[in-house]
């Protein structure tokens, strides 16, 4: 082979010829990766970087898939937030709004007391609270206990 032919040959191979090589080194180059053992390392070489690469972009979709979860679920936490904070604001708007016409009232001297439920247990006995305000013995015993159902107003 001539020099053009053996430099085309390295050029299929992809083997860098240095400059100045003469057509002995350049035809032992291409003998080297001819050869039978470095061909099959080569291939195996190349099936496991094709391996690795197939891992890889399988970790690829993974990782996106997983970070797409995460993105959603963060999502999801916030829009859970946000409802959370509507349910509060509702509560405390409901708590500010409450009626005081809503218990019964008793008055007792110049102190005014309202109940904030309609029945309610006291000493193991149920009462209706429209029914206790005309007890006076009752009325005094639960503001002597300061029972928590009846506030002062």
């Amino acid at each position: 082979m001539n020099k053009e032919q053996l430099l085309a040959r390295s050029a299929e191979l992809e083997i860098q010829v240095p400059e100045g090589a003469t057509n002995r080194e350049i035809s032992n180059l291409i003998k080297v990766a001819e050869h039978p053992i470095i061909n099959g390392q080569l291939a195996k070489t190349q099936e496991a970087l094709e391996v690795s690469n197939t891992k890889n972009n399988t970790l690829t979709v993974d990782l996106t898939a997983e970070k797409t979860k995460v993105q959603t679920g963060k999502e999801a936490l916030k829009a859970s937030e946000g409802v959370v904070k509507l349910l509060r604001a509702e509560l405390a708007e409901k708590a500010e709004t409450t009626d005081d016409s809503e218990g019964a009232v008793y008055e007792s001297g110049n102190k005014t007391y309202q109940f904030g439920v309609n029945a309610f247990r006291f000493k193991g006995d149920k009462y209706e609270a429209s029914e206790a305000v005309k007890d006076k013995s009752l009325m005094a015993d639960l503001i002597k206990s300061k029972f928590n159902l009846l506030k002062e107003i």
